[in-house]
């Protein structure tokens, strides 16, 4: 019994000190100061300051995640709130993934608190699952993947074994749309 908490514990110290020596990659992506207004998502902010020159942006979605949806209790709205304490009150550093808007007028970007990876702290607490088929060209690939393995192995958040999230976000929204 020792001996197996042992062997989960260094494998967490293992995978957190990769996280932590992983924490800032230099990119070539363009880089904006903004101040946020409000976690709409679990992965969607509302800025308080347009994006750069452009007056009509004035939301972001986090690259390479997808959290919950509102509706699927309880995750959804705890990814909210989580996202919400990670970037309140304060600017953030937006590298943008694309300079284009989706279809719902929202720039796509990787979000930084000071020296904190937004979209990777939500992974490692296990508020958000890792869109793998967005990551092909991320520089944050192997962090963000690594984020999530640590959350599941550990069982933190939609990983609970108690309670896990037994649906994907799409998965839940196409069931959504059948009722």
């Amino acid at each position: 019994m020792l001996r197996s908490h042992f062997w989960s514990f260094f494998l967490i110290c293992l995978l957190s000190a990769c996280l932590w020596g992983c924490q800032e990659t230099t990119a070539q992506m363009e880089s904006y100061q903004v101040e946020v207004e409000r976690a709409l998502s679990g992965q969607v902010i509302a800025l308080s300051t347009p994006v750069g020159a452009d007056p009509g942006i004035y939301q972001i979605r986090l690259a390479g995640i997808q959290a919950p949806d509102l509706a699927q209790a309880p995750w959804g709205k705890a990814a909210q709130q989580r996202l919400q304490e990670l970037v309140e009150l304060g600017s953030v550093r937006l590298e943008l993934v694309s300079a284009e808007p989706d279809d719902y007028d929202r720039l796509w970007a990787y979000v930084w608190r000071d020296r904190q990876l937004i979209n990777q702290q939500l992974a490692n607490e296990g508020y958000v699952l890792v869109d793998q088929s967005s990551l092909a060209s991320s520089p944050y690939q192997q962090q963000l993947i690594r984020a999530q393995e640590r959350a599941r192995l550990v069982g933190l958040g939609i990983w609970q074994p108690e309670q896990p999230m037994r649906l994907t976000p799409a998965e839940f929204r196409q069931q959504q749309a059948q009722s």
